[in-house]
């Protein structure tokens, strides 16, 4: 198997899009693409659904792959819409085809059909508690849009997904997407020898709107047992983010959109075996709560954290179930490996 990997192009979180695009080469011993003429001896073109990931040169080495009888792979690792987004008219004019160039017109339509949907999915609880703005919906759909009109040009021969929502609401609009497991890497994060873990608990990511109440509360909670929170905002990543991990006792896991949880986050803590906590969800798998990791009510969130920080013995126990998955049924080569050539053997 000869494997070219499109280049990730950063749209804005250039370190995230270029360790994504280091672990796809070495793990499947690929070639960063670099001319149509490399696909003449290539047997699979492989793209990462992440940052500027659709244009024009994408959509010419997929036409030249094809011709050429080159199999065709999306691993989709942006945000898609909820899985019952697909049917309401708001839904459908967010996901009409792509116009050729991108008018004042198709942003004001694009605009007029966000506050249409952010009205309807009001009316469910879930969305009126989540906080979420409704031009956060703007990206998924885009997403979303750009891998319907792919595969329904033929220039996609597969798509993965790593999150069950994700694969179901792709099977809702026509695209037989397939599910592979978000795989471990060394460079999602490492233990490093000697650490102390000197920091309780750690939050990597952005204040939204939506979490600040909660990291506030649970900022307070720990606070008044004698324990910190310590709150990383911006960029942290590479080594930095490995060092900084492994000395945290807890990484705390908040999801982004309501209706999915991602594991990068996970496989950074359970990488440099930071204990994982995080809210209750639907869909976790293949972690398993109180083995892989904790999840807990978001009001419940602080108690779980101080209970693990108290209890030493039970916190280790999970964190070294945690990095012994991880590093040997979830090893990212070989699910996707497994994934493309399973596919072929189909075909054939």
């Amino acid at each position: 198997m000869t494997v070219v990997v499109m280049p990730i192009v950063s749209d804005g979180h250039a370190d995230l899009c270029s360790s994504i695009q280091e672990m796809l080469v070495e793990s499947l011993a690929a070639k960063l693409y670099e001319s149509p003429s490399q696909l003449a001896s290539a047997s699979q073109l492989v793209i990462a659904g992440l940052g500027q990931w659709g244009g024009d040169e994408v959509r010419e080495a997929l036409r030249v792959a094809g011709q050429l009888g080159v199999q065709r792979t999306l691993w989709q690792l942006e945000t898609l819409p909820p899985m019952n987004g697909d049917n309401s008219v708001a839904a459908r004019i967010l996901l009409r085809r792509t116009p050729d160039r991108v008018t004042g017109l198709a942003r004001l339509i694009d605009k007029y059909a966000l506050r249409m949907l952010d009205r309807e999915l009001q009316q469910q609880e879930w969305w009126r508690d989540s906080g979420l703005e409704a031009r956060r919906l703007g990206l998924p759909y885009r997403e979303a849009r750009r891998i319907r009109e792919l595969w329904r040009e033929k220039l996609l021969d597969r798509v993965l997904v790593s999150l069950e929502s994700r694969l179901k609401f792709l099977h809702a609009i026509g695209v037989d997407a397939s599910f592979i497991p978000l795989g471990y890497h060394p460079l999602w994060g490492h233990p490093l020898a000697h650490e102390e873990r000197k920091l309780d608990a750690i939050f990597i990511g952005t204040p939204t709107p939506a979490r600040v109440p909660q990291i506030n509360r649970m900022q307070e909670q720990l606070s008044a047992e004698g324990f910190n929170l310590t709150v990383i905002e911006g960029g942290c990543y590479g080594e930095q983010r490995t060092r900084l991990l492994n000395n945290a006792k807890i990484l705390i896991h908040l999801r982004n959109y309501p209706w999915e949880m991602t594991r990068m986050r996970m496989l950074m803590g359970m990488g440099c075996k930071s204990l994982v906590v995080t809210e209750d969800f639907w869909d976790v798998a293949p972690f398993v709560p109180g083995t892989h990791l904790v999840t807990a009510p978001p009001e419940g969130l602080g108690d779980a954290i101080i209970h693990y920080l108290r209890n030493e013995t039970e916190r280790e126990e999970i964190v070294e179930q945690a990095h012994s998955l991880i590093a040997n049924d979830l090893e990212l080569g070989r699910l996707l490996t497994d994934a493309i050539e399973s596919s072929d053997r189909l075909r054939s």
